[in-house]
């Protein structure tokens, strides 16, 4: 059981941006995001008896989180969505054709449904394997891919790369 406080804090450190950009991108609004960041973690020291693996966390919180994005569609207070643009913090780094772009996704990501949505951004965001999203969510396998590879052909339509029309999904560098 987690008693020590600054380890919680260490967690928040560790894994808030993580969270963030999760709840973001499931629901897109920052300021909802942050509440339900907030809410996790608030929760999960609530509930601190319960993890079962201290040393890492993220999967555990992830399932708080997601517990709270689910919550809050249940709660209708997500009606609709209207994602126009996406503010990044650093805009001056980056160019117009990749705000347009980040954009774009956004939009993409809005249309999928959440259960799509989700399963993509444990895959491309977070860099969940296929294995670890089944037993995450306690779902077969084969759904996961089958799910991850109908969502990324409905991003195409919003999200495309030169002729190959490649699914390119900005979140983490590949090894």
């Amino acid at each position: 059981m987690l008693k020590d406080k600054e380890k919680f804090v260490q967690w928040i450190d560790n894994h808030h941006a993580a969270l963030f950009k999760h709840a973001f991108w499931m629901i897109g609004n920052r300021a909802l995001a942050e509440d339900l960041v907030q809410e996790t973690f608030y929760e999960a020291w609530k509930n601190r008896h319960s993890i079962k693996n201290e040393d890492n966390p993220f999967p555990w919180l992830l399932t708080v989180l997601r517990r709270a994005v689910y919550k809050e569609h249940q709660q209708a207070r997500l009606d609709t969505v209207a994602l126009t643009e996406h503010h990044l913090e650093n805009s001056e780094i980056y160019s117009q054709e990749d705000i347009d772009s980040l954009v774009d996704l956004g939009i993409g990501l809005m249309s999928l449904s959440t259960r799509q949505r989700e399963l993509l951004l444990l895959h491309s965001l977070h860099g969940f394997s296929y294995e670890q999203i089944s037993e995450q969510l306690g779902i077969p396998i084969g759904t996961v891919m089958s799910r991850i590879a109908r969502a990324r052909q409905m991003l195409r339509v919003f999200y495309t790369k030169d002729e190959a029309h490649e699914v390119i999904v900005p979140f983490r560098k590949r090894k």
